[in-house]
């Protein structure tokens, strides 16, 4: 008998323990949504939800939604000139020189604006 509980409180101890596991790894390469405006190279303005990651992700691509429960639509840079993240970030389409005599149009993060900007592309910056 002692063996039972034994045996069912190591299998409920490795199922949270494996659930755990799994459902932080899932979370892990998951967005968060901010307030937010994309600016298309047509001129027009959606403004919206913004999904911000700390992967390398944000410089070629921008999640966008119309709400919380929206669909998420993938704007690239060919199409959008700029997004922005209120309050936190902003970013422009830009072409520029990835590796020698290849070139791409990427989103760049403003990190200062003004008479000389700086902007970053993962972990290259440009004036």
């Amino acid at each position: 008998m002692h063996k039972l509980f034994l045996f069912q409180y190591l299998l409920i101890f490795a199922f949270i323990i494996l659930s755990t596991f799994t459902s932080s790894f899932y979370l892990h390469g998951q967005a968060t949504f901010l307030e937010g405006q994309v600016i298309l190279n047509n001129g027009d303005t959606l403004n919206g939800l913004i999904g911000i990651s700390g992967s390398n992700r944000r410089y070629r691509e921008c999640l966008f939604r119309t709400g919380l429960k929206a669909d998420t639509r993938v704007i690239n840079p060919e199409e959008a000139k700029a997004y922005l993240v209120k309050d936190r970030s902003y970013f422009i389409s830009q072409k520029i020189e990835i590796e020698p005599s290849v070139e791409q149009i990427v989103f760049l993060e403003y990190i200062l604006k003004g008479k000389a900007s700086l902007l970053k592309y993962q972990n290259q910056y440009f004036l």
